[in-house]
């Protein structure tokens, strides 16, 4: 794609015209920030994942609804918010969501052998959890990207349209 095409209005433009690589930009660009937020709601790697798809999923069929193409980083977060929304009203009912995954009957037998160590892990990531949901959103998400995404104060800074010192 042109690098005069990589901007979120011709990229939504292109995206319009049925371009469907235009879309894999954008998913490519706002990627981290989605799951980032997913992430935050929800502390689990695989849901986090499974509900940004759905995200993109529901921002492409909808594409035809954005109004104002300069507004699409908003309208992709109204779309992330109604998803985790959706998630914990559905979550309390899920009997499924609350099972163990069958991937982990090798894991749960492994964990049985150790038990202290099978603990010590799950109270770091419990310690890890609960420290994370007492910081503030517009701080949490950051550290996130940064730590859990892997990527840099640049683009963090650039992500959340901050100064690096900021960020």
């Amino acid at each position: 794609m042109a690098p005069q095409m990589l901007d979120d209005s011709n990229l939504l433009k292109a995206c319009l015209e049925g371009k469907t690589e235009a879309f894999g930009a954008l998913v490519q660009k706002y990627q981290a920030y989605v799951r980032t937020l997913t992430y935050s709601a929800t502390s689990d790697v695989e849901k986090s994942e499974e509900i940004a798809q759905e995200v993109f999923i529901i921002a492409w069929r909808n594409l035809s609804q954005l109004r104002d193409t300069t507004k699409f980083k908003s309208w992709l977060y109204q779309i992330t918010h109604h998803e985790i929304v959706k998630f914990y009203k559905t979550k309390k009912h899920d009997i499924i969501y609350h099972a163990a995954p069958v991937d982990n009957a090798r894991e749960v037998a492994a964990s049985a052998a150790n038990p202290v160590e099978n603990a010590l892990s799950r109270e770091r990531r419990q310690a890890i959890h609960e420290a994370l949901g007492r910081i503030p959103t517009h701080y949490r998400e950051p550290l996130i990207l940064f730590y859990w995404e892997g990527r840099s104060i640049r683009q963090v800074a650039q992500m959340y349209e901050l100064n690096e010192d900021t960020a």
